[in-house]
């Protein structure tokens, strides 16, 4: 099974999301960072994946596997997470009544490290406990995390997307409304807050997170119904780990054998390709991207530039 405007478009989609990336890692902006170097890991999983068992579904790459399983198995968690960071940036920003301190701004960072990298740390971690063994594989999609389905891994895995999400589009609320009560003064409080964002960039990193809600939540509540159907019981740690080494490998047969499956192995790989386009919509192509490409030219041409004059003197 070939998917081949998958594997151009989540190739294409790591290049898009590199200059936006690199625009916000200059303005140091840690909750946006975050956001698109998680969209940035997880689409290029994706790509390396279809790649890798383009046409094939041996099993070899067994250590560039585990790494893949986990990713995608907390990527729900990461990019809910991280939109969390997002939002409740912009909360805090738009409902402050003074200026922010050091302090505060250090312990925000801390905060939002802990949101969005430990918490799927966590979940990488935990996932252990509900995996049966080590990954599968399919042809044209490669490596498929595998989750024991029983009531612990509701609370272990699925559910953690659900709750972030959730608590974010809260925060997210809370931006929007303060946003619309004090749109006069949010450029002046913006200043104090020291965020080195504008009110250009504020409205495109709720538009941002917005959208990381709106391609995740549904996706979360989903896949948390279908863990919860037809739970099987938890016999013991033993039980389920007792062939936890074993590899299993699907043709390409395997994801087309009914809708659902369909559904739950090829809609979700859509996902990082479309985040990566959006994030280059809301980030490189405004005005201030223009600015930083029109610098970026002129310090290429004053380097060619005096290039040239040192060739020309020697």
């Amino acid at each position: 099974m070939h998917d081949t405007p998958h594997t151009l478009f989540s190739g294409l989609g790591v290049v898009l999301v590199l200059l936006p990336l690199t625009l916000q890692w200059r303005a140091h902006n840690t909750s946006t960072i975050f956001n698109l170097l998680w969209i940035l890991v997880i689409d290029l999983v994706a790509f390396i994946n279809s790649i890798m068992w383009w046409d094939n579904y041996r099993a070899y790459g067994l250590v560039w596997g585990d790494i893949s399983a986990k990713v995608l198995t907390a990527s729900p968690v990461c990019l809910a997470a991280s939109s969390l960071c997002i939002n409740r940036r912009l909360a805090t920003i738009a409902s402050s009544r003074s200026v922010m301190r050091h302090e505060n701004m250090r312990m925000s960072k801390f905060l939002d490290i802990f949101i969005a990298i430990g918490i799927p740390l966590i979940v990488m971690t935990l996932s252990y406990i509900v995996q049966p063994h080590r990954f599968d594989i399919v042809e044209g999609v490669g490596v498929q995390p595998v989750i024991y389905r029983c009531l612990p891994a509701i609370f272990l895995v699925y559910i953690w997307p659900v709750i972030l999400s959730l608590i974010s589009a809260t925060y997210g609320c809370i931006a929007v409304r303060f946003f619309v009560s004090r749109r006069r003064e949010l450029r002046s409080l913006l200043l104090s807050s020291h965020s080195g964002l504008d009110v250009g960039q504020y409205l495109r990193l709720i538009g941002l997170a917005s959208a990381d809600l709106l391609c995740g939540f549904p996706v979360s509540v989903y896949y948390l119904f279908e863990a919860s159907q037809n739970l099987r019981p938890w016999v013991s740690w033993n039980n389920i780990h007792a062939y936890w080494l074993r590899v299993d490998s699907y043709g390409p047969e395997h994801a087309l054998r009914s809708a659902s499956l369909s559904v739950y192995v090829l809609l979700p790989r859509w996902g990082p390709p479309l985040m990566c386009t959006v994030a280059f919509l809301f980030f490189a192509v405004g005005d201030d991207a223009a600015k930083k490409y029109h610098s970026w030219a002129q310090a290429a041409f004053h380097l060619i530039s005096n290039k040239e004059s040192e060739t020309v003197a020697m």
